[in-house]
């Protein structure tokens, strides 16, 4: 952990990092997995804290912004989301109407990037501007690049006094939190060093993710002991054994359950000292992602999981957001794609089945696999997207995203030609995007787009269809809708007319340098 005080005396940036994956790389990024994001949750959620920073704290995640600059459109959403989390702003008197950067087709990159900065130096002037009087804490988790963060730094702080609740006069000051695998990004003014997990934690730990109680017998056992030793203590890779463990444990018992574990994870030990640079994560998540069936292990979930990562976290096509590390997926959309990829890999899934036995495997593949990635603290599922309006005591709708990006990192393998999926993720980008299209026509259909009231798989199929449409090799049928009234009529009013007339453009232009290449 290292904090650093700018000129003015006042302004406090604090980064928390981790060990370099590589030690005799200076360059190397810091290791991941270890609780950098966790241990910046913990602080900012401590009642000391947030007594200091009376007015608001707010948390944004930059990992998943594109290469490059920070652009105007992304950094006006960064504005709003930190203006949506202070208290002071949420009546919404004060949050600032940000200029709209008009979008100028066949404009000159160098010309874009120049109105960008301009109107981007315009934003921060302004948050400078309003947040000079108040107590906040702002966390950015993930930076990646050391020029973000100047962006964030609003003032420095006025000298003045604010005023608390009890006439007491206080010094008005921010401080920014960062988590980051950079870690030269800061010069160490003041470090302070942490270990990772001792035993007693990691094994505290192990116990409380394979959903045992702390004082269970199991948190006393050698199996337990040889298990965190054997993940090296190090924290995701103990969670993903205890999440796996309580997978087991369901099925057979406390000791043969730890045993079993503690033999398989000393194997994905002895399988990465063999290869000399296996990943001991990836190992894991191999393991605990091939459950038997009729006693051989089966690449089912590994299939589905792959297609999850390829077609809705790519990166290239994702749209990024501050609030999410990663995108939300509601929960009917991941169910159409997960049946239509068991419908076209089944019969070599499931081998030597008949045709009755095919279809309940499917039926019953298709409720257990988000289950199971649920359980291995892989997906997880959202009662309802944070950004919208649903009543607490309504109806929620389920969302799932990824938990980290190692676990991303491993979909991304899957899907490679090296992984050994092998067949399966041949051409996975256009197969499995061409999937969901058709899966989603089939279910959903292609018209009636204007619904006044569409669900969320409606809201996402008008934002990202298109996108899938291009990425599967389907220009015509993306050229057709794009042309569609209904549907243009329909995106406009589930994304508002702002958002949604620019992600057309976008699209349609995204469709002619298609055809043009």
């Amino acid at each position: 952990i290292r904090s650093m005080i700018d000129s003015s005396g006042e302004t406090h940036i604090v980064s928390i990092s981790s060990l370099a994956e590589d030690k005799t790389d200076p360059n190397s990024r810091s290791m991941g997995g270890v609780g950098k994001t966790t241990a910046a949750a913990m602080l900012a959620s401590r009642p000391d804290i947030r007594r200091c920073f009376h007015d608001g704290i707010a948390w944004l995640h930059l990992g998943n912004r594109p290469p490059g600059n920070i652009t105007y459109e992304y950094y006006v959403s960064c504005l709003l989301d930190i203006c949506r989390q202070l208290p002071f702003l949420r009546d919404g008197t004060l949050v600032p109407q940000f200029q709209e950067l008009i979008h100028v087709p066949g404009e000159k990159t160098m010309e874009r990037r120049r109105r960008d900065y301009q109107l981007m130096n315009v934003a921060f002037m302004f948050m400078s501007k309003l947040l000079r009087k108040f107590n906040i804490m702002i966390v950015l988790d993930d930076v990646v690049w050391k020029k973000d963060i100047n962006w964030f730094r609003f003032h420095p702080p006025s000298r003045k006094k604010s005023n608390s609740a009890a006439g007491q006069h206080r010094p008005v000051f921010s401080v920014l939190l960062i988590t980051t695998q950079i870690r030269t990004l800061l010069t160490a003014a003041n470090t302070v060093e942490l270990d990772l997990l001792d035993d007693s934690e990691a094994i505290s730990l192990l116990v409380t993710e394979a959903g045992l109680p702390v004082d269970h017998v199991m948190s006393s056992s050698i199996e337990a002991q040889s298990v965190v030793r054997d993940c090296a203590n190090h924290p995701l890779a103990v969670q993903s054994a205890g999440r796996w463990l309580g997978l087991k444990y369901a099925t057979a018992g406390v000791v043969g359950s730890v045993e079993e574990t503690q033999r398989e994870v000393s194997a994905a030990i002895q399988t990465i000292s063999k290869s000399n640079g296996g990943n001991m994560m990836f190992e894991l998540l191999s393991l605990s992602f091939s459950p038997s069936i009729n006693g051989k292990p089966t690449n089912v979930i590994k299939l589905c999981f792959a297609a999850f990562i390829t077609v809705f976290c790519s990166e290239q096509h994702s749209t990024p957001n501050p609030r999410y590390m990663f995108p939300m997926i509601p929960f009917d959309v991941v169910h159409i794609l997960f049946d239509k990829i068991l419908e076209l890999e089944a019969i070599t899934l499931f081998e030597n089945d008949d045709k009755d036995k095919l279809l309940n495997h499917r039926e019953a593949a298709k409720v257990l696999i988000p289950e199971a990635l649920s359980a291995l603290h892989v997906l997880r599922t959202t009662d309802a997207d944070m950004d919208s309006n649903i009543d607490k005591d309504s109806d929620r709708v389920k969302y799932m995203h990824v938990q980290h990006d190692i676990q991303q990192e491993y979909g991304d393998y899957l899907s490679s030609p090296k992984s050994d999926l092998g067949k399966y993720a041949r051409d996975a980008e256009r197969r499995w995007n061409r999937a969901f299209v058709a899966a989603y026509v089939e279910t959903r259909g292609d018209s009636h787009w204007d619904d006044e009231d569409p669900d969320p798989c409606r809201r996402y199929a008008l934002e990202m269809i298109v996108t899938h449409m291009l990425r599967a090799d389907m220009m015509g049928t993306a050229s057709n809708i794009l042309k569609d009234e209904s549907f243009v009529r329909g995106r406009l009013m589930s994304m508002g007319h702002g958002k949604g007339t620019k992600r057309h453009i976008r699209d349609c232009e995204a469709v002619a340098k298609c055809l043009k290449e």
